[in-house]
């Protein structure tokens, strides 16, 4: 007995680290990106300009998702749906193997486009690096459904490790830190180089990638592990109604009514899921559209140091909420508010700052370069916390809401980066 159940434990501690270590890759080389943002505007032709441009680049990407679900809907048979899934996780990971690769040896390219010098290679690989990060919104949670729900933290906590490994890697590569101006006016002088170069950062990620690959492909196929996939069918479900109207009550009860569903009246549960959808989407509205767009402005007036600890320590403190929430569950519909709330209001502070750009309030001061940098923590606590809360009561309603939330997810993304883009580059509202 005793011999069985330490084994149980440490196949259990096995799974937990391939599912962390699956969730790296979801993100990992997008999320590098941006946190390897302050080591490129000062190089590339577009400047502050290069987040905008990243950002909508991201969402032409969703044309992956968009494809994926037709193809998964009109033209594959069911039974053939879990292959076509799995052939997608393959070949995702592949591209961004090889657009990591890629991306280390010609991130600095620039070619000229209509008069102006653009960074063509940098903005032709965001595209296939995001094609397969958007995809992989779609198809990494509905599979991690085949596992128990225990693993579902783990996916998430390595999701947002995605950020915390490329924010370490940066830290410890360091920011270019500039003086004013030259003599002549045309440029500034580097006063503190980093400590390696953007390409070996870029390689950095490319081999996270590889661990992703192997993760999934244990995960999927050693035969102790696939002895735990469970049915996607298999939820707790009430029986009266189809899977798409699956019944998982909003309803607690007693102590526990922060951290359990219970089965009951459907009309909670589409109340329920409604909020969650509309969360989600708002959250990646905020997040992958508002903030990836003016970030730049918002950090960057209080300096290079202030805008490198913004996108390294946020996805730090995301990381330790993902990781939290293994201890500290919360399914409630009022957290789920309450989060999506307080992330609103962190944005809307950091919004305002962007509008002021180049003189933001308290941008000369200690305090102020401080307290950038707080509310950014602020702000990425709050979002992880939340989408993980709602992601895990999607996975609640089983397979199928688990991709719906993926789509929700980008759908917010879209908004938000079709709105944002002519905002920053054509309405002249943010100024470096």
């Amino acid at each position: 007995m005793d011999s069985s159940t330490d084994e149980s434990k440490r196949l259990s501690i096995k799974v937990w680290i391939l599912s962390c270590l699956f969730g790296i890759g979801s993100w990992v080389v997008m999320n590098g990106l941006w946190v390897e943002l302050p080591n490129l505007v000062n190089q590339l032709p577009e400047g502050w300009k290069l987040p905008s441009y990243l950002t909508i680049i991201v969402q032409i990407a969703n044309i992956g998702p968009i494809s994926y679900g037709l193809l998964k809907k009109y033209c594959v048979k069911p039974e053939r749906k879990e292959t076509l899934e799995h052939i997608t996780i393959c070949l995702i990971l592949v591209f961004g193997i090889i657009g990591a690769i890629l991306l280390a040896c010609y991130w600095k390219k620039t070619s000229n486009i209509f008069g102006a010098e653009h960074s063509t290679s940098l903005l032709l690989l965001t595209f296939v690096i995001a094609l397969v990060d958007c995809t992989s919104s779609v198809t990494f949670l509905p599979f991690m459904s085949l596992l128990p729900a225990f693993y579902m933290s783990p996916f998430y906590v390595g999701e947002n490790m995605s950020s915390l490994v490329a924010a370490i890697f940066g830290l410890a590569q360091g920011v270019e830190v500039y003086n004013g101006t030259l003599p002549n006016g045309q440029g500034r002088e580097l006063l503190t180089p980093v400590r390696y170069s953007q390409s070996t950062f870029f390689l950095i990620l490319g081999v996270l990638m590889i661990l992703c690959f192997a993760s999934y492909l244990i995960l999927r196929l050693f035969p102790s592990i696939k002895q735990l996939h469970i049915n996607s069918d298999e939820v707790q479900v009430s029986t009266h109604y189809d899977r798409f109207h699956t019944s998982v009550s909003s309803e607690f009860q007693g102590d526990s009514s922060d951290n359990y569903l219970v089965i009951g009246d459907t009309g909670h549960d589409r109340k329920l899921i409604q909020v969650c959808f509309c969360c989600m989407t708002w959250l990646n509205v905020l997040q992958n559209g508002v903030m990836a767009s003016v970030g730049s402005y918002a950090y960057g007036p209080y300096g290079e140091l202030s805008y490198h600890f913004a996108s390294t320590l946020g996805p730090i403190v995301a990381s330790i909420s993902c990781f939290l929430f293994m201890f500290f569950p919360r399914k409630s519909i009022h957290y789920v508010i309450g989060g999506s709330v307080g992330y609103t209001l962190a944005v809307i502070y950091l919004l305002i700052m962007a509008t002021l750009s180049p003189y933001p309030l308290l941008y000369d001061k200690t305090f102020g370069k401080i307290l950038i940098v707080v509310v950014c923590m602020v702000a990425s606590s709050l979002v992880a916390y939340t989408k993980l809360a709602i992601a895990s009561v999607m996975r609640d309603f089983g397979h199928q809401y688990l991709f719906y939330t993926g789509i929700t997810m980008q759908l917010g993304s879209f908004i938000g980066a079709v709105v944002m883009f002519p905002i920053v580059n054509y309405a002249k509202v943010f100024k470096s």
